[in-house]
């Protein structure tokens, strides 16, 4: 059989496979980023509704 016709194929896949690590990892960090920000949003929530509390006339 003759399989010239997939000689530019490696590189091909290397190249795909560079692609696609690298959108994993940037979809990784970007998740990483919303959960992150979230529970940074909640804290300052949280400690925002503590101070008032704090500050209530007794």
């Amino acid at each position: 059989m003759d399989y010239s016709q997939f000689q530019g194929l490696g590189i091909a896949a290397i190249i795909i496979g560079i692609v696609v690590y690298a959108l994993v990892i940037a979809l990784g960090i970007f998740i990483s980023y919303l959960v992150i920000r979230a529970g940074v949003r909640r804290g300052m929530r949280d400690h925002y509704e503590w101070v008032q509390r704090q500050n209530r006339p007794l």
